[in-house]
């Protein structure tokens, strides 16, 4: 797992995409940074054929 980002770091990225991260997100990217989940897939209700959606990543 990476280290969580510095506060510098999310303002240069927030700056960047002209988009300041809710504060749920960051906390989330501090905790979380640099890991994947476990499943890949997810249950979806679109398209209506497909169940699932897998490697996204």
């Amino acid at each position: 797992m990476e280290p969580a980002p510095a506060d510098e770091l999310i303002r240069a990225v927030q700056a960047e995409l002209g988009h300041k991260f809710p504060a749920l997100y960051v906390d989330q990217m501090r905790q979380h940074n640099g890991t994947m989940p476990r499943s890949t897939c997810f249950p979806t209700s679109w398209p209506r054929t497909s169940r699932h959606s897998c490697g996204a990543w």
